[in-house]
């Protein structure tokens, strides 16, 4: 088990972010170099991490859609690459499994934002992660809808949570006070740039709702998401849980719709550098295709990916606060 390496002066001197009030509740630092996101990437999935992955399944057909005239089988298992997990997936690591990656990325971040994340102290990372293969997202319209944050203690829990985009693309991150709102508070990232989440802004939706492609591996973009969850494991024991050991994917469950599949990171890298991972599917499941896992041909006729409808932005009242 890694051990965590505090940042030192040393280590986050030569990171010289930049800090931007979006609105109250909301800060943005960017001018995080590439390589040190690179870093953090590959930190942030280190071996013997299990997570749950997949592409958008179909109740109808039982096919997956893995997006670019793809599908993806379920049954069996296959070592693939990082950027052969489908659309989508996530897992959370505890804080000491990134080591001084982390530490460095935190320590930069404080200095930039020193009022709000003085004795900020993360003890996990929830890491998100997203390739869009041919998906778009249309103006007024969200990637996956609004949603609001599941692990706040209660409605007055305005603790900080940082957020910091990886991959190659960059995004727009929309802002609402309630889903039903017309307005939205949009703010450009790009990969490296981070968000500072705390007090009002903690009680917001948010949902992503601007993409532009980028050229990298092995993600269109990753949220790497540093929490302190301590207070949640002993205020809902039962929401930390879930959110900290989430079940293997079954077509039985709600969100099959989404995640159909586990991996788990292996220790030998892949040709490109990145991990490789054992893609595993559900064995039981009555859809299955195929005896082993991975991206198959189109099938004529199959319904295809249409993203979520939400209400056209007008002029915002959030508009001044907009920027990369």
């Amino acid at each position: 088990q890694a051990h965590l390496v505090p940042a030192t002066s040393a280590m986050t001197s030569a990171l010289k972010l930049s800090c931007k009030c979006i609105d109250d509740g909301l800060l943005k630092i960017s001018g995080l170099p590439g390589a040190v996101q690179d870093e953090l990437l590959a930190a942030v999935f280190p071996a013997g991490t299990r997570g749950v992955c997949g592409g958008l399944y179909d109740a109808r057909s039982g096919v997956i859609d893995a997006g670019n005239g793809e599908v993806m089988s379920v049954a069996g298992s296959k070592e693939v690459t990082m950027s052969e997990l489908g659309l989508h997936g996530s897992h959370i690591i505890e804080w000491e499994l990134a080591g001084s990656a982390a530490g460095k990325v935190l320590g930069a971040a404080q200095q930039a934002a020193k009022d709000v994340l003085e004795g900020f102290s993360p003890d996990c990372i929830r890491v998100a992660f997203e390739n869009m293969r041919g998906r778009r997202i249309r103006r007024g319209q969200t990637l996956c809808g609004w949603a609001r944050e599941s692990d706040r203690v209660d409605n007055s829990d305005g603790s900080p949570k940082i957020l910091v985009l990886l991959g190659s693309a960059k995004i727009s991150r929309g802002f609402k006070y309630a889903k039903e709102d017309k307005e939205s508070l949009d703010v450009e990232l790009s990969p490296g740039d981070m968000l500072v989440l705390y007090g009002p802004a903690r009680s917001w939706v948010s949902a992503v709702n601007g993409f532009q492609p980028g050229d990298g591996d092995p993600f269109d973009f990753v949220h790497v998401w540093l929490q302190d969850h301590r207070r949640l494991k002993q205020r809902k024991p039962e929401i930390y849980e879930k959110i900290h050991s989430p079940p293997a994917p079954s077509p039985a469950a709600f969100d099959y719709k989404w995640m159909q599949f586990s991996y788990l990171v292996l220790e030998k890298p892949s040709p490109g550098g990145w991990a490789l991972v054992e893609l595993q599917g559900d064995q039981e499941s009555s859809q299955a295709t195929s005896s082993e896992a991975g991206y198959k041909g189109n099938s004529k006729g199959r319904r295809r990916w249409t993203s979520k409808t939400e209400p056209e932005n007008r002029e915002s009242k959030w508009a001044r606060a907009i920027g990369a």
